[in-house]
């Protein structure tokens, strides 16, 4: 199982992803879910967005980071350490996701919104 960091706006890491698909938190608790390039938490409430390795917020705003590669204009911070990964707790059942809202206009900087 891949297990990479995924990075907030000040470089500390916030979540991991596993095998490219599912977000876990720092303990493994499965938080979120991606299915194309739509983000859903695991009551189907639609997250964001997930575009060349990152996770784009309600608003258009970068949520979070997985690859040193600036993006919407935002300047990175240089990331810190990453913890050893967590082993991943047992993926919950997938409920239905909820209809994708449209897909605002990306944003030049941060999210309002924090994961």
């Amino acid at each position: 199982m891949s297990i990479t960091p995924l990075y907030g706006k000040k470089g500390q890491v916030v979540a991991f992803l596993a095998d490219g698909q599912r977000i876990i938190s720092l303990r493994g608790k499965s938080l979120a879910w991606i299915s194309g390039e739509n983000v859903y938490n695991y009551n189907g409430d639609h997250l964001g967005w997930w575009v060349d390795g990152n996770l784009i917020g309600p608003e258009g705003g970068l949520m979070a980071w997985q690859t040193h590669t600036a993006y919407l204009g935002v300047t990175l911070p240089y990331p810190a350490v990453p913890p050893t990964p967590p082993t991943p707790s047992p993926e919950p059942p997938r409920p239905v996701p909820s209809t994708p809202p449209f897909k605002p206009h990306d944003k030049s900087g941060w999210s309002d919104y924090t994961f």
